[in-house]
Parts: structure tokens; C-alpha cells; sequence
């Protein structure tokens, strides 16, 4: 289902993009030129989401250990990366046109922009549905997102040049659009550096995570934890617990069971890798462990 929508939203883009270039040039106005040329941009980004989101469920090889989830996150930082970067060129061109206000034809531009916001707000709800579920499909929603605002801002402006002729409230408009919408662009951004850096996820607490399990029953110590991401859905745990009481190797799977069930129950973690050890094997290894000292 995400694939069918991004594919929607994809084709969807490619015809406004198509539409409003015929109709920009033929009325010769710069606003619905540029519209067409973000809508585009926004289309080749979505292309990109959608081979992220392939390639990210690509089956484990024997080369890539983690399969290639973090694709997605690779194609969601490009495509953040991107967006701030039209965002930037978007928000230079609004600033001359204050400067240097250019006339605009109101009710052409009306007309189009009530198409291209429709069809934007379609491609918009298809991508939200999945939006949590992915950063790649984040990246791409925000990009249908931000075709949304500038069309609801071509809208209002066309409505004042038409009203009042104001004909710089197109290029005021889209300057407030870009500012609002390039924090969402910046948080993403972030967010997908946090898990390429391997960064503790941020609704993980570590201190909180750390003391639940030495008040598991039997645990002594432990060492080495590292809690990281690969995606947006999986988040990994590997750690060392020494503990007391591993007498025989049922007693000892009860004690890794009851470690990871409470790891998977109050943090989501669903890939954990844990090596435990009695103290007394824990005494001998840490000798061999230099990371541990």
C-alpha cells in the first residue's frame, strides 16, 4: 500500500508539474512557472523515496549483515537535504520579487493553484497514512506538504492581488511558507544524522534503561551497552550482564528471556544481543574485553 500511494503521489506531481508549466507559459507568469519547476523537483524526490523504500526491504546478504534498511535512511537525509535546499532558492526568489515586485495575472493564477492545491492535498493524504512509519516517506510527505502551503499561498495571494492588488503578497507568502516549513526540514534532517551516527534514539533513556536492568533479579553488573537504530522501525540493543544464579541452562534461559522481554515491553527494543555470564566467568572476561575496562 505504501508504494501504490507514493506511486499515486508521484503521477499525481507529474501531471500538475506538466499543467502548470503549459498554462505558465502560455500566460507568461513567473509564480505558476516556478510552482511547476518545485512540483517537478518534488516528483523526482518521491521517485527517490520509492527506491529507498524498495531497496530498505530487500532481503539480508551475505555482504550486508542488516540487510539495507539503512537506505532509508540515506534517501530520507538526501531528500531533507534537498527540500532545504529549494527551500533556500525559494525563499532568494521571494526576497528580489519584494525587492522588485513583478505583475501578476490573479485570475489565472487562481484558477491553477485551486488545481494544483487539490491534487496536492490528494498526493498529501495518500503519503501522511505512512509518514510514521518511514523516514523515507516522511522526507516524501514533506515534500507534498510544502507543494500543499505554497498552493494554499498562491491561493491567498492570487485572492489579494484580485481584491486589493497586492502584488507582492505572492512572494510574502511563500517567504513565511519556507520559514515555517524548513524546521520540519531541519528536525528530519537531524533525525536521520542521530541514527547514521549510531546516537542513543531519543525515546530511549538510557540512565532508566541501565537501572531496570540491574533490578532485574540475579543482575550484578553490566557493560558495553549500546542502544542504536537502523531505520525507523527497528532499534538494537547489545550489552554484557553479569549476574548470580546461573546454575543450570534452563535456569539460564529463563534469565535472557525475562531480560529481553522487559527490553521489548518498556522500550520497543526488538533486536537485542546480550552476553551473559555468571561473575565468575564475568571475572575472567573482562580481562579480555579492553572496550570494558
Amino acid at each position: 500500500m505504501k508504494e501504490k500511494n507514493l506511486l499515486i503521489s508521484i503521477g499525481i506531481n507529474v501531471i500538475i508539474t506538466m499543467v502548470e508549466i503549459i498554462i505558465g507559459l502560455f500566460i507568461g507568469s513567473l509564480a505558476i512557472i516556478s510552482d511547476a519547476v518545485h512540483n517537478f523537483f518534488d516528483a523526482g524526490a518521491m521517485v527517490i523515496s520509492l527506491f529507498g523504500e524498495r531497496a530498505s526491504s530487500k532481503k539480508i546478504d551475505i555482504k550486508h549483515s542488516y540487510g539495507y534498511k539503512r537506505t532509508e535512511v540515506l534517501v530520507a537525509l538526501l531528500n531533507s537535504v534537498f527540500l532545504l535546499v529549494s527551500i533556500i532558492v525559494i525563499g532568494y526568489e521571494a526576497i528580489q520579487r519584494l525587492l522588485h515586485p513583478q505583475l501578476i495575472l490573479g485570475g489565472w493564477m487562481l484558477a491553477i493553484a485551486v488545481v494544483a492545491f487539490i491534487g496536492n492535498m490528494i498526493a498529501t493524504k495518500l503519503l501522511h497514512d505512512h509518514a510514521k512509519e518511514s523516514m523515507n516517506i516522511k522526507s516524501a510527505f514533506l515534500h507534498s506538504l510544502q507543494d500543499v502551503l505554497f498552493s494554499a499561498g498562491v491561493i491567498v495571494a492570487a485572492v489579494l492581488v484580485l481584491v486589493f492588488n497586492w502584488q507582492w503578497a505572492d512572494a510574502g507568502i511563500s517567504l513565511i511558507l519556507s520559514v515555517l516549513l524548513a524546521k520540519e526540514a531541519i528536525t528530519l534532517v537531524m533525525e536521520t544524522v542521530h541514527v547514521l551516527m549510531e546516537v542513543v534514539p531519543t525515546d530511549v533513556n538510557i540512565e532508566k534503561l541501565k537501572k531496570n536492568l540491574l533490578s532485574i533479579e540475579g543482575v550484578k553488573s553490566l557493560e558495553d551497552l549500546h542502544v542504536w537504530k537502523t531505520g525507523s522501525k527497528d532499534t538494537l540493543l547489545t550489552t554484557h550482564i553479569i549476574a548470580n544464579g546461573l546454575s543450570s541452562d534452563s535456569v539460564y534461559a529463563e534469565k535472557l528471556t525475562e531480560i529481553k522481554q522487559m527490553l521489548l515491553s518498556k522500550y520497543n527494543i526488538n533486536h537485542s544481543t546480550i552476553q551473559l555470564v555468571s561473575v565468575e566467568a564475568g571475572k575472567k572476561l573482562v580481562d579480555l574485553c579492553q572496550h570494558c575496562r
